[in-house]
């Protein structure tokens, strides 16, 4: 990236990396509805632009769309797939799977600790694999993209035993009690929203979708200005695709 970035060339970037290190680079962030989103040109004439990953452009997006409902505060929890992980990763669950049905011994090189059928917010002492550098990760990913337009929310990032999809809750409070404004604001964020009577959006249901789906956002009981919501999107085709429309829109 760094011989990339030296030359003429403009490079888009999906590992995550050019929007860590922001503070030091020239890089800036970009999903498409984020310049919308945001009121200001974010690529301009920029060499090296990020694409956040599916966790943090949900987060970065839904942050901005709720700003205009003047959002108070906004905490995030993603549940994170072993893809993140790579190919090695999948393999492992994958094995550890049927290791457990059949009560043999498994193997744990990835994670260093069982990730079949188990919730976790950190793998074992022994695996290259840190959750908490996924945190950091989703947190410059997000800070890139929202800039100084909202306070950053909160993230906390968990292992899901699952092998593709990322899934997440976030609890925000704003200045509205009507849960029908949050969900007209999230669709002009090109959200899409699952109806009511439909089941809920998860890591099987958004299988291949370029889009962020939504569950109806509900109040919570203890204070009416305070909404959960639910989503899922596809972890791996969103960044994707995402990456082909930026690079669509550089194309003179």
């Amino acid at each position: 990236m760094k011989v990339a970035a030296s030359t003429n060339a403009r490079v888009i970037d999906l590992s995550g990396a050019a929007l860590e290190d922001a503070d030091d680079a020239p890089v800036a962030a970009w999903f498409p509805k984020l310049d919308s989103l945001r009121g200001e040109e974010s690529s301009g004439d920029r060499k090296l632009l990020g694409v956040p990953s599916a966790a943090a452009t949900a987060t970065a997006a839904l942050a901005l769309a709720l700003s205009k409902l003047g959002l108070l505060w906004m905490n995030a929890v993603h549940f994170l797939p072993v893809s993140e992980a790579g190919r090695a990763g999948i393999e492992e669950l994958e094995a550890q799977t049927g290791k457990l049905l059949s009560f043999q011994p498994f193997g744990q090189l990835v994670f260093d600790t069982q990730v079949a059928f188990n919730m976790l917010d950190r793998f074992g002492g022994g695996s290259r694999q840190k959750l908490q550098n996924s945190v950091q990760r989703i947190r410059a990913e997000v800070r890139a993209c929202v800039g100084k337009k909202v306070a950053l929310p909160a993230v906390q990032v968990l292992h899901a035993p699952v092998f593709y999809g990322a899934t997440f809750s976030v609890c925000a409070a704003v200045d509205v009690l009507a849960g029908q404004k949050i969900a007209e604001v999230c669709r002009g964020a090109e959200f899409v929203i699952v109806p009511e009577d439909e089941a809920g959006p998860s890591n099987v249901s958004v299988a291949g979708e370029k889009s962020i789906f939504l569950a109806q956002p509900e109040n919570d009981p203890s204070e009416m200005s305070t909404f959960w919501l639910w989503g899922a999107a596809d972890n791996i085709r969103l960044p994707a695709w995402n990456a082909v429309k930026l690079a669509e829109k550089l194309v003179p």
